[in-house]
């Protein structure tokens, strides 16, 4: 069975945070149009946020890919190889 990856984009703090990572233990319950709701520690906040998804695609780093990451392609030959640069 495949894991699904999200990651959410605090617009605020222009920073990725991981969900349910053992850093920021956020457990998102909700997102609307107007951010994304998550308990922390027992507590609820909401935040300006995006969530975004793991597109299932790695990089030549073997880095995950997800949907809005910006990478750069080399050619080489009939070779082609990516990294995701931001």
């Amino acid at each position: 069975m495949k894991t699904t990856k999200l990651r959410v984009w605090d617009k605020k703090q222009k920073k990725f945070l991981e969900i349910g990572s053992e850093e920021e233990r956020a457990t998102p319950q909700y997102s609307s149009k107007d951010g994304l709701f998550f308990t922390l520690n027992g507590y609820a906040y909401e935040i300006d946020a995006k969530i975004v998804q793991q597109t299932g695609l790695k990089d030549k780093d073997d880095t995950d890919i997800y949907e809005g990451d910006i990478f750069e392609e080399n050619y080489f030959d009939n070779e082609h190889e990516g990294q995701v640069i931001k």
